[in-house]
């Protein structure tokens, strides 16, 4: 009986060190933001190749050096933000990730207007901006970074309606194209 104790005693010991073992390794985590980027990245290709005859020559030539551009710049950001999970001391500031948020808004917009298309599904990569924002702020920095996100939204239904009127006034689009797809932000 007491050998049985001893061997319940040291089996309890080994789940405790295998659980805090366990809690190290979440509570590093890389966060979603990481590689939601990539699966973005992955949606943004295969849309431009499925319908790439959609647009022209140049437009088919912006569209591969805006990308291959967002994906080197992605890479970058990838990196650091491993490097940063990796090596907890080396921390990254808080102005970075605005600044990631900032760049990653500002170039969804373009190539959300460059898509040429309103109605276009697009809008759904702006998760991204929103998603680094409530990971990495509170408060009310995640209230200003939701507001910036969809001031450039705003914009972008705006200047997509100004580039290829559709036949109804500017805001009749911005409320059939628009404010629909911004209900899905918050």
């Amino acid at each position: 009986m007491h050998c049985l104790n001893a061997v319940s005693v040291s089996m309890v010991k080994q789940m405790k060190k295998a659980y805090y073992r366990l809690q190290n390794v979440i509570d590093e985590r890389v966060p979603l933001s990481a590689f939601v980027r990539w699966f973005i990245i992955a949606g943004m290709v295969l849309r431009f190749f499925l319908e790439k005859d959609e647009y022209s020559t140049p437009v088919r030539t912006i569209w591969v050096v805006s990308l291959s551009a967002f994906s080197i710049y992605s890479l970058i950001i990838t990196a650091i933000t491993f490097r940063q999970y990796r090596h907890p001391e080396r921390k990254v500031s808080d102005t970075w990730y605005f600044v990631q948020v900032l760049i990653d808004a500002i170039a969804l917009t373009f190539f959300y207007v460059l898509t040429g298309r309103p109605d276009s599904d697009f809008y759904l990569f702006y998760f991204l901006p929103l998603l680094i924002g409530a990971e990495r702020f509170r408060g009310e920095y995640v209230v200003i970074i939701f507001t910036g996100v969809s001031a450039l939204f705003l914009f972008s239904i705006v200047r997509l309606h100004t580039l290829h009127p559709n036949g109804v006034s500017i805001a009749v689009s911005i409320l059939n194209d628009g404010l629909l797809k911004w209900l899905s932000f918050s």
